[in-house]
């Protein structure tokens, strides 16, 4: 939950109220309070609260997760504009999707059919074996992967 704002209701209407500090806009709930509990353990019988002090506790509340979410490699994705055309350019050019069709039933026969190549790629058998793709890259083939995995 955002504390930049309160919803509330006005007869039948919600209506948004901003915080005052539009530094909290976008700060979880959870964040805040861890915050304002860390700051208030430096003076845990005043009864007022440095907003500084929180502000900053905040950012490094933040920065800590940041980080210890990339020694997770746990991914966040920054979905800004530049980022996504960042994104697009390096994973979608000149690639083409298509849907690969169900192996069939063969008639009258135990077992399923075996699919044509063209059904399997999305390609024609011509432009799957010349090195081709229907999305216009050239080229040979990567040949398969010689990797294999163990377990101890």
């Amino acid at each position: 939950m955002d504390i930049g704002g309160i919803s509330v209701r006005l007869g039948s209407e919600w209506h948004t109220i901003p915080a005052v500090d539009d530094s909290l806009d976008g700060v979880p709930d959870r964040t805040w309070l861890t915050a304002v509990r860390h700051v208030r353990a430096g003076a845990p019988n005043s009864r007022r609260v440095d907003m500084v002090a929180v502000r900053e506790a905040i950012k490094a509340i933040h920065a800590r997760t940041a980080a210890s979410m990339a020694a997770a490699g746990i991914n966040v994705e920054d979905w800004s504009p530049e980022a996504m055309a960042r994104a697009e350019r390096q994973n979608f050019a000149g690639v083409e999707f298509f849907e690969r069709k169900a192996p069939q039933k063969a008639d009258a026969e135990p077992g399923h059919a075996i699919p044509d190549l063209s059904e399997v790629t999305g390609e024609d058998d011509a432009a799957a074996t010349s090195g081709t793709s229907s999305a216009g890259a050239t080229g040979p083939r990567p040949a398969k992967s010689n990797l294999t995995i163990e377990e101890d």
